[in-house]
């Protein structure tokens, strides 16, 4: 358990942050509470605290007074500083002695304490690093949280947030500033072993570092391990055309090293920080794809030679050669409207092309990537995890399974001659089964037909489900389409799913919770 020393002189306030955080969950303790700096030093002293929360203002001796003593003999300790808007100016100097974070008691909430403790811990547990880095590091999480403040509306006005950041270090001069939302796909992956995605932050910071390093002015601000927001210093042309080449090299540098694709937001270009929160609401309002409609002639007429092409050796430099335009032009025109870069564009057709030719299931992973434009076997099956998340075989097993379920739920066939039709072995049919639903298909086909018992004289019954019955039927609809084949049509009516059954004594079923309503089919 990592040691914690709160000090506040006020009771009330220091029982509220007591009471407010599961200090359990965060692997925290609370050794000691406090009422002025000179009671916190000495339980320092006693305690060796990992983590210390102080307030500004103490008597005996406040907490600047307090930081400066603790800095002075251990520069491991966090530190964590609570404040007042009148009190920021000190907060900020605090900032030169490396505390962790800020808390503003206006708007301190339960969810952002324990989002601060939490990176709080992340240091705890994953910081080796020193000197310059080390100090950037520091400040990195005062000007994050900060920025997510302002850009919020919480409790931050423009004028505190412009004092702030000058005291943190911000990089970004005032003047035009360009704000990019960029969206990490099918990111999940790396949530598996790292659920709090501390790793995956961290090496996405520092590729963004690598790609901008010494070509713009930037900052990588993170609220979410699949969601970051870029700021970039845009003051002429030379550092917009330098923002829209660092776009393309950190998309180029998360493919070859992390295998995942981007999604960035259209251009957002404001005078000053004052501008920051429409500009931060705008972009994510972008992140919603826009009509095509919208899109500008140029792209319009590109996404159609795309489509038209995909199957062909068709380039950046063709397609912009057929609209009669520089490749560097139409690549930072795909970025800065579309949020995605010419190759993703082209990528997402070949790959949606891929999905509809699996269909075939006489046709290799080799012939379905030749059959959209890529030859090299090994690079298709990439791409394809790369923009689906999901390997080539195993995404392959998904679609053949997915087709067989109404031959296994018909009861006509047996298990091996389903199998044989998807062109499985039974033992590689019923594993890939098992991966997918957690049972066997055969006590997947005895549980559904358990729970359709019915009478045959085709009176209305009513059939209680239990959620796990449910669920084996409930993967069927989606919220984009219904399910529909020649034994079983799927619809919706009021947030009801109505289950009509061709070929079972010609009865329907209406769901409603957990109660299935079997009734004469009319």
């Amino acid at each position: 358990m990592y040691r914690v020393i709160l000090a506040e002189d006020e009771p009330l306030v220091r029982m509220g942050i007591k009471s407010m955080v599961d200090w359990e969950k965060l692997e925290m303790q609370v050794v000691a509470e406090c009422s002025d700096g000179e009671e916190a030093w000495k339980a320092c002293e006693a305690y060796r605290p990992d983590l210390l929360i102080t307030d500004i203002r103490m008597p005996v001796m406040d907490g600047m007074a307090l930081i400066r003593k603790i800095r002075a003999v251990d520069s491991r300790m966090r530190i964590l500083v609570l404040t007042c808007l009148e009190d920021f100016a000190y907060a900020q100097q605090a900032i030169e002695y490396g505390v962790s974070n800020y808390i503003l008691k206006l708007s301190c909430t339960v969810e952002k304490l324990t989002g601060i403790l939490g990176r709080v811990r992340e240091e705890l547990i994953g910081m080796n690093v020193t000197g310059d880095k080390n100090r950037d590091m520091a400040f990195l999480p005062i000007r994050e949280s900060m920025f997510f403040d302002y850009v919020c509306g919480r409790c931050m006005d423009c004028e505190s947030y412009v004092r702030g950041i000058r005291e943190a270090c911000m990089p970004i001069p005032l003047g035009r500033i360009s704000l990019t939302v960029m969206r990490l796909l099918e990111y999940q992956r790396f949530l598996r072993e790292d659920q709090s995605g501390r790793t995956l932050r961290h090496m996405v910071r520092e590729l963004v570092e690598l790609a901008v390093k010494k070509t713009c002015v930037a900052e990588c601000y993170c609220d979410h391990p699949g969601e970051y927001v870029l700021l970039f210093a845009a003051a002429g042309e030379e550092e917009i055309l330098a923002r829209d080449n660092a776009l393309m090299r950190i998309s180029d540098l998360v493919d070859e090293y992390l295998n995942l694709g981007i999604r960035f937001s259209p251009e957002n270009t404001g005078n000053g920080y004052e501008e920051l929160p429409q500009l931060y609401a705008r972009a994510l309002q972008q992140m919603t794809s826009a009509p095509e409609q919208d899109y500008p002639r140029k792209i319009t007429a590109a996404l159609a030679l795309i489509r038209k092409n995909y199957d062909k050796p068709i380039g950046l430099q063709s397609v912009a050669d057929e609209l009669e335009v520089s490749a560097g032009y139409l690549s930072r025109l795909f970025v800065s409207t579309m949020g995605r870069t010419f190759t993703d564009a082209l990528n997402c057709v070949r790959v949606e092309k891929a999905k509809q030719l699996l269909q075939d299931k006489s046709l290799t992973a080799y012939k379905i990537g030749e059959m959209v434009g890529i030859g090299n076997a090994t690079y298709f099956i990439r791409v394809f995890k790369k923009y689906t998340g999901v390997s080539f075989v195993k995404y392959l097993s998904m679609v053949r399974i997915r087709h067989s379920l109404e031959k296994l739920l018909a009861g006509k066939d047996s298990i091996d001659e389903i199998a044989f039709s998807c062109g499985m072995s039974a033992k590689a049919y019923s594993q890939a089964f098992k991966d997918l639903y957690g049972i066997t298909p055969s006590v997947y086909r005895k549980q559904f037909q358990k729970n359709l018992k019915y009478n045959k004289e085709n009176k209305e019954q009513r059939m209680h489900l239990d959620q796990k019955q449910i669920a084996l039927i409930q993967h069927l609809i989606n919220d984009h389409h219904l399910y529909q084949d020649e034994y079983l049509d799927i619809d919706k009516e009021n947030q009801q799913s109505i289950y009509l059954f061709k070929n079972i004594d010609q009865l329907s079923l209406l769901q409603e919770n957990n109660i299935l309503t079997i009734k004469p089919k009319k």
